[in-house]
């Protein structure tokens, strides 16, 4: 439960500012009008909650770190003392060049089934240079992941998993690693510090334990891997970790090949100046990206991708949105699920069975099974798929044009794709016959104005995305419903990006950035609903984040990030959570937590889920 704080209302103006618009001339670039009004729409959201609502003083860091600051929700966990394993404390980690290896044992004593288990993680480092991800295994199954913040002093941050799912994982001693993967380097890596610890609550009247998957697998990265299955599965989800930058930002590459302009060091990207000469920005294969998932070789399911910023948004407007408070998915990633439920007869088949994962990066999943304990071998069938042989085709419409020094036009990008997946399987309790419905809507609308074809002396990238799925899985048994799930996500972004620079001439001709500015506005939506046996359970999460960030190189003014970021969750068992992050000028403003929520306080119920990760039961 979150602390009671005075609630603060947010004006509807800070909440969603004016779109920026900027005019660019050949020595520049001026803010129009439309850019001030957003920024004094979220300065004065930002006032009023100074106003209202003074911070209350941190605990005092080192003077060497910084925290980063958070309104991400602690895991909710039943009442009672639980018991504690620690799998490393203060362990250094070098991304890319090594891993901490480290050995799981259960908790003496503490036997499960649990109620809840929770991992908890402390981190300290910075990125100084490169951009990295972490990911936590065990048994090779991925417990945790999320990026490293870019921060010029070491960063300091908290993280938190229901890794209840994984419960099969911690009946027995196992082997498990901490690793990392670099996106970019330049210089000297510094390492990372981390301490883990797993806490388990006992199972109780009050808290029993849920129905959690009878056995997990990790699956590598995007080419897959071989795994050996019991042949008694009945249930079957993949949770894959759907974040990934830049994506949203790519043109096809015809566009790229042909517009050579369109990769300028002026563009949008994370390339770091490794010689004399600045680095190209921008990126191709296209604006639409998805995890499409196959079994044996045959389609199976497919995740929407997550728009995750980078923390920099030009080689010279770095360390932009991490400080001090990160964008969402950015340090801490929740997988999204698919129900593969459809294909546990061909899963139970002999032989070793391959899941493959194809996406824009490296893919992490996690196959989680649920078997029938009374039968050792369950046969059965897919008898209807009609995402075999449904790629995915994306329609672009390109409206590129050239005159004279300029370059304008927008790239449309549309997909919409409708699949239904049934399979049954003869268990001991008779036939389970399931049906995945799955419809997702695509649309990523870019707009591009260039001057200067020869010498890039200014960029404009404005995009709007919206990326929308919808899932219905139901399990039936004869004309009775066993389980009956809807899950709905919408992932829609506003990011709007402008860069002028100044031309010089020297061994060549270089477009240096020199000013610029970087707004966003983004929001993550989950809402599911649950029905099993008589019971159901619906909840809603709704996680928004709004940044504007300008920077003048030249005359060395940098104001830095403005944000709001806003998270809440409500569940149709009581469960209310309201937190409001204001960040201004690269420090936290104010903080509210439990406005809207009954007595202005924040309520979680044990068995939730605020972070917006799939529940089982």
């Amino acid at each position: 439960m979150d602390k009671k704080n005075t609630p603060v209302p947010l004006p509807a103006a800070a909440a969603s500012p004016p779109a920026l618009r900027c005019a660019a001339t050949p020595n520049g670039m001026a803010m129009a009008s439309g850019a001030r009004a957003g920024r004094r729409a979220l300065a004065r959201g930002i006032a009023l909650l100074m106003l209202a609502l003074p911070l209350a003083a941190p605990g005092a860091p080192q003077a060497d770190t910084t925290p980063v600051a958070s309104v991400d929700p602690a895991v909710p966990t039943p009442a009672g003392r639980p018991c504690v394993v620690e799998l490393f404390r203060n362990r250094s980690l070098t991304i890319s060049y090594e891993t901490v290896d480290y050995t799981y044992a259960p908790p003496p004593g503490c036997p499960g089934p649990w109620a809840k288990v929770v991992l908890k993680m402390d981190f300290a480092g910075s990125r100084e240079d490169y951009a990295a991800t972490t990911t936590l295994r065990l048994a090779g199954v991925p417990l945790f992941q999320g990026a490293m913040p870019d921060f010029d002093t070491t960063a300091t941050w908290h993280a938190q998993r229901d890794v209840t799912d994984q419960s099969f994982l911690f009946t027995r001693p196992r082997h498990g690693q901490l690793s990392g993967r670099e996106v970019e380097w330049n210089g000297e890596r510094q390492p990372l510090v981390a301490t883990a610890r797993l806490f388990f609550y006992r199972a109780t009247a009050a808290a029993p334990a849920p129905a959690h998957p009878d056995a997990v697998y990790g699956l590598g990265s995007d080419t897959g891997g071989e795994l050996r299955l019991p042949h008694n599965i009945v249930r079957a989800y993949l949770d894959v970790y759907n974040a990934a930058p830049w994506w949203f930002t790519c043109v096809p590459d015809a566009d790229l090949a042909r517009r050579w302009q369109l990769d300028s060091s002026l563009a949008p990207g994370d390339e770091r100046k490794l010689g004399i000469f600045p680095p190209s920005q921008g990126c191709g294969g296209g604006s639409f990206a998805e995890v499409r998932v196959s079994i044996d070789g045959t389609p199976a399911g497919v995740a929407p991708y997550f728009p995750r910023h980078a923390p920099d948004a030009n080689y010279m407007f770095t360390t932009v949105l991490d400080r001090p408070a990160p964008a969402l998915q950015m340090l801490d990633i929740t997988p999204y699920r698919v129900d593969l439920t459809p294909f546990a007869a061909i899963l139970n088949e002999a032989g070793p069975h391959r899941i493959t994962l194809r996406g824009r990066d490296p893919v992490d999943a996690q196959l989680l099974v649920y078997l029938d304990k009374n039968r050792a071998r369950v046969g059965g069938a897919v008898t209807l798929n009609t995402l075999a042989g449904n790629p995915a085709r994306p329609r672009v419409r390109d409206t590129l044009a050239a005159a004279s020094d300029t370059l304008d036009g927008r790239i449309d990008t549309r997909h919409d794709r409708s699949f239904r997946i049934r399979g049954y399987v003869d268990t001991s309790r008779g036939r389970l016959v399931t049906t995945v419905t799955q419809g997702s809507h695509f649309r990523n609308t870019q707009d591009f104005h260039l001057v200067g074809l020869d010498n890039a002396r200014f960029y404009r990238q404005h995009l709007r995305l919206l990326s929308t799925v919808d899932r219905h899985s139901r399990t039936i048994r004869g004309d009775t419903v066993l389980r009956d799930e809807r899950h709905h996500a919408s992932y829609p972004l506003t990011w709007q990006y402008d860069m002028a620079g100044d031309v010089i001439v020297e061994d060549g001709v270089e477009s240096i950035p020199r000013k610029g500015t970087l707004s966003i506005d983004q929001a993550r939506n989950e809402d599911s609903t649950q029905a099993r046996a008589g019971m159901s359970y619906a909840s809603h999460l709704r996680d928004s984040f709004t940044g504007i960030h300008t920077r003048n190189i030249a005359k060395g003014r940098d104001l830095q990030w403005n944000t709001l970021i806003q998270r809440s969750f409500r569940d149709d068992q009581g469960s209310c959570r309201e937190a409001t992050l204001g960040t201004e000028g690269g420090t936290v403003a104010a903080r509210t937590r439990g406005e809207g929520c009954p007595g202005n306080t924040n309520r979680v119920r044990w068995f939730a889920h605020p972070d917006g990760s799939a529940r089982s039961w």
